[in-house]
């Protein structure tokens, strides 16, 4: 059964760990080792500071998403979406900034950010289908590419809201509505234990 084969993965990941220090642990999720995330976030520093300039958004924020969406999928990264896209057919996250197929062609639809401007299919009309998310996936699973969409979807949070409040200077709020399907806008924002 799968749910005994993720245990055992998880069992044998954790006991890869031991003697690793320090530790960051995500809400609700397990432990990761800094070292892991470090040489991750360091081959994306310079995508960050310029997507953060493109988008006019704070590149610590960006990077703390980052970190986060590192942190959990540390350990199934390169099973699961793969996995979840072409078996499952489901509206994945993926890339380092975890960003959905859904997601990431509004994205392109919006004109706020096209992978690839030359590419006549881009973006796709109405919901995705299997063929066209496997597409998308080719573009959105390239870091140059996802976490300019992430700065992209922020920059588009902000907006958004700003006809009803300014959370540009909020980034606890910023952080909880990336993680969360979408939300109306409305005065009184709240933010989650995970954006916090």
């Amino acid at each position: 059964d799968s749910a005994s084969l993720i245990d055992k993965y998880l069992e044998r990941y954790s006991a890869s760990l031991k003697g690793e220090q320090p530790f960051l642990k995500p809400v609700r999720y397990i432990s990761v080792p800094v070292s892991n995330i470090k040489r991750i976030f360091q081959h994306h520093t310079s995508i960050l500071n310029t997507a953060s300039k493109e988008f006019k958004i704070d590149k610590y924020l960006l990077g703390a998403i980052l970190i986060d969406e590192l942190a959990r999928m540390n350990p199934f990264e390169q099973i699961l979406d793969p996995l979840f896209m072409h078996i499952l057919g489901r509206n994945v996250s993926v890339g380092v900034m975890q960003v959905t197929l859904e997601t990431a062609n509004q994205l392109i639809k919006q004109g706020l950010y096209n992978p690839n401007p030359a590419d006549k299919k881009l973006p796709f009309k109405g919901q995705l289908s299997n063929k066209n998310r496997a597409y998308l996936y080719k573009y959105v699973v390239q870091p140059k590419h996802n976490i300019r969409l992430a700065a992209a979807h922020i920059r588009n949070l902000i907006n958004q809201w700003k006809k009803v409040i300014d959370i540009s200077q909020k980034p606890e709020i910023i952080a909880t509505l990336y993680y969360q399907t979408y939300k109306e806008p409305n005065p009184t924002p709240k933010a989650t234990e995970r954006g916090e």
